[in-house]
């Protein structure tokens, strides 16, 4: 159910089963670290307006969360391009109206909570 989803998405999506090192502390905390990440990623978005789940006895998740991976696609895969104007590497994006207002709306609604 909805705890072997959460590990399945810890494994894949924040390294949580690799083992970085041979220091059994070092990989604690490696874990220790992944499991923040995915809790902090959690709060976000629930704090910036995550929907809601209606509960019945299949459906225990109170609200619809994103895996990581798509997260990461939505914000940071955006379409640019590096140019160099006056000798200064600048990085142009694309304009994206759609992107833009999730992002507007993520962020008033986190200033308001």
């Amino acid at each position: 159910g909805a705890q072997e989803k959460e590990l399945s998405g810890l494994k894949t999506g924040y390294a949580y089963a690799c083992v970085p090192t041979h220091s059994d502390a070092a990989n604690s905390a490696w874990q220790i670290l992944s499991a923040m990440a995915h809790n902090l990623m959690v709060s976000l978005q629930i704090s910036a307006g995550a929907t809601r789940r209606v509960q019945n006895a299949r459906r225990s998740p109170l609200f619809r969360i994103k895996r990581i991976g798509t997260s990461r696609f939505e914000w940071l895969c955006r379409a640019g391009l590096l140019q160099n104007p006056g000798g200064r590497l600048t990085l142009k994006l694309s304009r994206n109206l759609p992107a833009r207002k999730s992002l507007e709306g993520i962020l008033e609604r986190l200033q308001a909570a």
